[in-house]
């Protein structure tokens, strides 16, 4: 009788170490796959960032104006950092909303502790870079919004608390490609420094006879 007693008690302890077994792993499966399906949304494409932000059954190709917008601010929100793919993104599909989608995500990188020129840089370039036959009307663009970020080619922050000395474009030959072959070239605009892909810059100043290649001068007889 004991010996039955002995062997019944091994057989419930064994069936309740499986099931206890059992519990663990489904535990650590749905665990997982909370976790994959809770993981930020910033590791995604920018493009599925703009996406899940659109409403059902649009595209970026076909969304609204103010979808378009919503959905580039809505991406923003969740991923500061990843801005200017954003802009690069929602631009590239939409170049006919280029200027509104730079202007966007200015104004929703905002947090009110001054302008982060650094970021501004980066989403302007990101514009131009999607949209580069509209490089200088989309300069013009920041230079309103953001004024105190300087697009003279120097590294001089306008006076205002919480500035960052930074310029919007970058310095004359950098590098933004491979290879040390600059893709972007500057070129001179209105007395600022703009940056154009340097595979259009003679068809873009055949289109701007005021532009002129290069950094701005202050000469006698130029860029004045």
């Amino acid at each position: 009788m004991k010996i039955l007693h002995a062997g019944t008690t091994s057989k419930e302890l064994g069936a309740a170490a499986l099931k206890s077994l059992l519990s663990l792993v489904l535990i650590a499966t749905l665990a997982a796959g909370f976790w994959v399906a809770s993981a930020p949304l910033a590791k995604a494409a920018p493009a599925d960032m703009l996406q899940s932000n659109l409403p059902a059954k649009t595209t970026l190709a076909t969304a609204s104006k103010a979808d378009v917008l919503t959905s580039v601010c809505k991406s923003i929100n969740r991923n500061k950092d990843n801005a200017p793919e954003i802009i690069r993104a929602a631009a590239g599909a939409r170049k006919d909303l280029a200027g509104d989608i730079v202007s966007q995500g200015i104004r929703c990188t905002s947090d009110g502790k001054g302008t982060d020129c650094g970021l501004v840089q980066r989403i302007l370039q990101a514009g131009t870079e999607a949209d580069p036959t509209n490089a200088a009307k989309l300069t013009e663009t920041v230079i309103a919004l953001a004024p105190d970020c300087r697009l003279d080619g120097k590294d001089v922050p306008a006076e205002g608390p919480g500035n960052i000395p930074t310029n919007i474009n970058p310095p004359p030959g950098t590098s933004t490609g491979g290879g040390g072959v600059p893709s972007s070239c500057p070129v001179c605009h209105n007395g600022h420094v703009i940056t154009v892909q340097c595979e259009g810059l003679d068809d873009y100043l055949r289109g701007h006879p005021g532009d002129i290649s290069g950094s701005c001068e202050t000469t006698p007889d130029k860029n004045q």
